[in-house]
């Protein structure tokens, strides 16, 4: 098997995997040397070499001494992955295993020659070193001129001593070594072979995780520039139609407006469960642990749906068992896009009757509780064949609920994943012609932080509406007209800044008392922008500064709290959510 070593050899050096040999080798050689010092302490308590030959055995424990702690060395401390690697480390390290070896087989054979094969010594010796060698080979695999070495080292002086010896015992002995060696050398040919092909897969494994990983990174980072691209002119889009909204118009103008602003924010909702979709596919979604009141979200999710309630003519109840908690721990915001989705469901199937949204307290130890929600509506129902179905991503029950109610087919999907996060779970019962109702369980803790809510941040408890000097740095000009009207129509001073530089330089002119940054600007983005401002603005006035940004992720909004801002406003912008941080300011 020997003409497989060129072939194998190049295979590591062309693929990169050389490091990977001798940091596997050093894991595997570091402590075989200790063996051989318990070896010298089998000789020493079971015979008499140490009074009879003193000269022999101590320079022996010497060598295997000297080889053992600098074996340890080698691979501990100096191995080629270590900060200070060692200039041809495999060269000293096989050095080290050698002489060993050499001075064992030596030992070995002038044992068997003084004592004869009979000794109780040449036994001891040749049970050792028969017993040392499978263990020696599996550790030096791979490096295969090693094990031939070490093998040849260690055999060759026990072998000759048997040949010298002579007799039935000795040449019987002598070809037991020379047929055991020569297995060994074979088969360690055939072991390195399997190892380097181990190693080979091994490789192409971790190549195809970084790979993975890299193409996930780029997915996310492609996501995130999707999302600011779509979200940005999505800004001007559905801000602008609300600023001519609040315009005097015919009913025919009213009309249009409304449908572009409907149209938009249906726009924006699936541009949501796309992100939202794709982050949990990549394992991108971080769960918060603040404390919420169950009440008061159902009652938010409902009140988004009372109106088209009232408009089909279905009623809209609630129900929550009174064990509930007050307060619990958990995901507020994550636990409320669970409920606008099956209660939008249920909404938009659901053409008579009405839908009811009910809590309960599964499962309280004191430490967790399990809640399960349900969403009951009055609808066509689902067939029994297609209720695993619609939770599959962009799956409905038929293609003609696309064509006649719209919607992509992810937002069960995802409510099944979230839940999944949250310990939890999401199905289904229904019945044909009677109705259908969602459940979801999820899991919250009883004790955890509280929510942190934006008026303490931004240094004042009351809402005040009063004229402030605002400076706001945003490169997108139709952004800025957005932004600018929105703020003037509330009687508010404006100052624009096309770029982070040059809002650092307004900044340092002119006094403001609240800044809106938006983060990704040219010359210099908003994080660095807020940094600078914060180092060189007065200790005692904080200027609260607000993201402006179409990166609508927890994860973004912690990357900007602390780079030193103190809101988060994500974009396309809700005029009220900007006009409620405003008022907030002293």
């Amino acid at each position: 098997m020997d003409y497989f070593e060129p072939i194998v050899s190049a295979l590591i050096h062309t693929t990169g995997m050389h490091r990977d040999v001798d940091s596997d080798l050093a894991k595997r050689v570091r402590l075989g040397g200790f063996v051989f010092i318990g070896f010298l302490i089998a000789i020493l308590l079971t015979t008499q070499k140490v009074s009879r030959d003193p000269g022999v055995f101590w320079t022996l424990a010497g060598i295997t001494i000297a080889t053992t702690a600098a074996r340890w060395v080698l691979c501990e401390k100096l191995h080629p992955t270590s900060p200070h690697p060692l200039p041809h480390w495999r060269f000293y390290l096989s050095a080290t295993i050698l002489l060993n070896a050499l001075a064992w087989g030596l030992y070995t054979a002038d044992t068997l020659a003084r004592r004869g094969i009979e000794d109780w010594e040449s036994q001891l010796m040749v049970i050792l070193v028969a017993g040392t060698t499978p263990v020696a080979m599996t550790a030096f695999t791979p490096v295969p001129w090693l094990v031939r070495g070490f093998s040849i080292l260690f055999h060759v002086p026990p072998v000759l001593a048997c040949g010298v010896l002579g007799g039935t015992r000795g040449w019987t002995m002598f070809f037991v070594f020379c047929m055991y060696l020569a297995y060994l050398l074979y088969y360690s040919s055939r072991a390195h072979a399997d190892y380097l092909e181990e190693l080979r897969r091994n490789h192409a494994l971790e190549e195809a995780r970084l790979t993975a990983e890299e193409a996930s990174r780029a997915k996310t980072d492609f996501l995130a520039n999707i999302s600011h691209e779509l979200r940005t002119p999505m800004n001007g889009i559905i801000g602008m139609t609300h600023l001519a909204m609040g315009t005097p118009l015919t009913n025919e103008q009213r009309e249009y407006l409304e449908t572009v602003y409907t149209s938009s924010h249906s726009l924006l909702r699936l541009l949501n469960e796309l992100l939202d979709f794709s982050k949990i596919e990549a394992g991108k979604v971080e769960l918060e642990c603040i404390g919420f009141a169950p009440r008061i979200v159902i009652e938010e999710a409902l009140r988004n749906f009372q109106g088209v309630c009232t408009s089909k003519g279905l009623t809209l109840q609630s129900d929550c068992a009174p064990d509930v908690p007050e307060r619990v721990y958990g995901d507020p915001g994550r636990i409320r896009q669970i409920l606008m989705n099956l209660i939008g469901n249920s909404v938009k199937f659901t053409s008579r009757g009405g839908v009811v949204v009910a809590l309960k307290q599964m499962r309280n130890d004191g430490r967790h509780i399990r809640l399960r929600l349900s969403v009951r509506d009055t609808g066509p129902g689902i067939p029994e064949e297609k209720r695993k179905q619609i939770f599959e991503p962009f799956e409905q029950t038929d293609r003609s609920t696309t064509r006649r109610f719209g919607g992509t087919g992810l937002g069960l999907s995802i409510c099944q994943r979230l839940a999944g996060l949250m310990k939890g779970k999401v199905w289904v019962e229904s019945r044909v012609g009677e109705g259908s109702t969602f459940f979801c369980e999820i899991e919250c803790a009883v004790t955890g932080l509280e929510t942190i809510t934006a008026a303490p941040e931004l240094g004042i408890a009351p809402a005040v509406n009063r004229p402030r000097r605002i400076l706001v740095a945003e490169d997108n000009t139709i952004n800025q007209r957005l932004i600018l009207r929105l703020l003037e129509k509330r009687g508010h001073t404006v100052r624009l800044a096309s770029n982070g530089r040059e809002a650092c330089e307004i900044f340092a002119q002119e006094q403001f008392d609240v800044v809106l940054m938006d983060v990704q600007m040219p010359e210099l983005d908003g994080i660095e922008a807020t940094a600078r401002i914060r180092a060189k603005e007065n200790p005692g006035r904080k200027v609260p500064i607000i993201a402006l940004t179409a990166h609508a992720s927890e994860s973004s909004r912690k990357e900007f709290l602390d780079a030193g801002m103190d809101e988060f406003l994500p974009k396309p912008i809700d005029p009220t959510r900007l006009y409620s941080l405003i008022d907030y300011v002293k």
